[in-house]
């Protein structure tokens, strides 16, 4: 947080962050994660690695998977969520939907609730 901070003290035009949430506590992370998200809508461009796709999806405006040094996907992080596929190809990640159990009242069944699963 402290480095962020600093970062943010020169008022760059560019923050670049890798795994700013490393190590840290779950609370402690959420707190970078909106900070980030407030910075976003204040109009900061800001360039992060990091291994939480989920939360990174819900920041960014574009994605990139990078694989041994070669770019091997680029997109929108709408098409990212949607794909099954590069899940699975570039993030090591079986995506799986969790169907709610539908009530006997004859009322439809609720969507499907995305969760993710280490492969």
């Amino acid at each position: 947080m402290l480095a962020i901070g600093r970062a943010l003290v020169t008022n760059q035009r560019l923050l670049i962050l890798e795994e700013a949430s490393k190590g840290l506590a779950p609370l402690v992370r959420a707190e970078i994660w909106g900070c980030l998200a407030r910075l976003r809508a204040e109009g900061q461009s800001i360039l992060i690695v990091d291994k939480y796709v989920d939360k990174l999806i819900a920041l960014a405006d574009r994605q990139t998977q990078i694989e041994r040094g070669r770019l091997v996907w680029r997109g929108t992080s709408a098409e990212l969520a949607a794909d099954h596929g590069i899940w699975h190809r570039y993030l090591g990640i079986l995506k799986v939907a969790v169907v709610r159990a539908v009530r006997i009242s004859g009322s439809t069944p609720p969507s499907a609730e995305p969760r993710w699963r280490p492969r």
